[in-house]
């Protein structure tokens, strides 16, 4: 038990340390979240709200995004989180995979659900 507090106490730190920031707000039902240091996945019956992503990254780095749907609308957009430059931006009402490449510096990776029903992946390396 004490193991599991401090994991969870300590999370944040580490987010903290490896320059994530991260802001969800609205209702999930039934998720299952998983956050690690180079994705977040979340799966669910209902997502009504908001969810951004914000990370750091040194390199030129390819984001890959894919999405499921069974009902709803998912908006997504990846974008420059200093100057909102967009990379990529969308309204998805099925299921939808793409990849962007992003410059060094400071991205945002946004989701907004509409009564959506499904999932969203992120994830990111350095572009080899």
């Amino acid at each position: 038990m004490k193991a599991a507090k401090l994991k969870l106490l300590t999370l944040p730190l580490l987010f903290a340390m490896c320059g994530c920031s991260d802001s969800e707000s609205g209702l999930f039902f039934s998720c299952i979240s998983v956050n690690t240091a180079n994705s977040v996945f979340k799966e669910y019956e209902k997502f009504d709200g908001e969810c951004t992503y914000k990370r750091d990254f040194k390199n030129e780095t390819v984001v890959s995004v894919s999405t499921t749907t069974k009902s709803g609308t998912l908006v997504l957009k990846v974008l420059n989180a200093d100057t909102s430059e967009e990379y990529y931006a969308g309204n998805l009402t099925e299921d939808f995979s793409f990849t962007v490449t992003v410059p060094s510096g400071k991205c945002s990776m946004h989701v907004e659900g509409k009564e959506h029903s499904g999932s969203f992946k992120f994830s990111w390396a350095d572009k080899q």
